[in-house]
């Protein structure tokens, strides 16, 4: 089972005093939810139907946001 690296320091560019650390926290508490091993307990996997649907809302947001992503290279054809 693949494992993310827990000493990795999510958001860890939003830590100065223009971004509220409370709202910094949640935003991270959420990530950190999203990478839990929770589907492999469960018998299931992130598997190419739900990486795909991750990555289309995961574009929507980052739209909503005014942030430019190429959909073409995140949502590649993978090598399996």
């Amino acid at each position: 089972m693949k494992k993310f690296d827990v000493n990795y320091k999510i958001l860890q560019d939003m830590s100065d005093d223009y971004y509220p650390a409370f709202l910094v926290d949640k935003l991270r508490k959420e990530i950190q939810n999203v990478i839990a091993e929770e589907f492999e307990d469960n018998d299931s996997e992130i598997e190419s139907i739900a990486r795909d649907n991750i990555a289309e809302d995961i574009i929507k947001i980052l739209n909503y946001f005014d942030i430019p992503l190429d959909v073409e290279t995140t949502l590649r054809e993978r090598e399996w």
